[in-house]
Parts: C-alpha cells; structure tokens; sequence
C-alpha cells in the first residue's frame, strides 16, 4: 500500500497520457507538463483530486523487474508491503494514523505542546497501541514518513535488521 501526494515532478496518467506536475501556480493550482507533446496544462487541486477518485487520475510509480513499487531501506534491501506480516502491517497502519493526524491538524512545529493533544484525540480514537506513544515517538514517525516520500513503508520497524540474529 502507497501514498502518493500532490508534489512537483510527480509524474502522472491522467486520461491515458503522461504529465509530470511542474509546479503549483497558486494555493490551488497546479501545471502539468504533457511528455508527449510538452504543453502546459493547469488544472485546480480539487479537480485533481476528483479525477483521482474518478480513477482517470494515476500516481505513475517507480517499479522494479518484479512490478513491485519500491523503496529502499537503511541498509538497501527492499521492502514489500504485501510480503510483511500481519503485526508489522498493522503496526505501520497505526504510526500512519499518529502522523495522518498531525498532518491533517495544520500544525507547524512538531513540540510537546503541539503533539500532546494530538496524539491523545488519536489515541481516544484507535486505541492502539496499549499505551499512547510519547510525543518524540510521534515526532520520529513524522520525520520518517517525509524522508520516506510519504510512504507508509517507511514506518516499517527494521528490528530485524539489527545485529547477528541467528543466535
């Protein structure tokens, strides 16, 4: 499961043909560069939006031999969302809905005072996991999910990854 977002140089399929967003022209506009024929287009967020929901709107992803959409972890190897167990799946999901919220509530600056209230509407909400998480917990998964391309794979626990395990 991706997350693809509203970015310049994110190439799309919209209607059948590629664009890349070239850039946002105002709070609500976006130019796209056809890469057949290279003229500009402009259309409004919300009707990109629509589109997408419409599904003429498509998130062009990198993809490896396998079809998979990747991204690379620390130590290069890549990860599979669909090939991960059910705790590590549901454990992304649940960073994902700390960071959605922060997201979502407009605020700029990642604080204890900020993140407090958030995390605990949050925590209200889902429950999980058994105990809210500290707000520098929270502040970590934010940073992680932006430096991952706002992918849900990159709140993925590398535990694994850690030292000689075979003992």
């Amino acid at each position: 499961m991706g997350i693809a977002y509203l970015q310049s140089g994110q190439k799309i399929i919209l209607d059948g043909s590629e664009y890349v967003m070239s850039r946002l022209i105002s709070n609500n506009e976006w130019q796209l560069e056809c890469q057949n024929s290279g003229l500009y287009i402009t259309y409004k967020t919300s009707d990109l939006e629509d589109l997408y929901i419409k599904q003429r709107l498509i998130f062009s992803r990198k993809r490896n031999n396998f079809g998979y959409s990747e991204i690379q972890s620390d130590k290069n190897q890549i990860i599979y969302l669909d090939t991960l167990s059910e705790e590590l799946r549901d454990s992304a999901k649940t960073k994902l809905a700390y960071v959605k919220a922060y997201i979502k509530s407009g605020e700029v600056y990642k604080t204890k005072k900020t993140l407090s209230p958030i995390i605990a509407d949050t925590w209200g909400k889902i429950k999980s996991p058994e105990n809210a998480p500290d707000w520098s917990t929270v502040c970590r998964w934010i940073k992680r999910y932006v430096e991952g391309g706002n992918d849900i794979r990159a709140l993925v626990s590398k535990t694994n990854l850690k030292g000689n395990r075979t003992k």
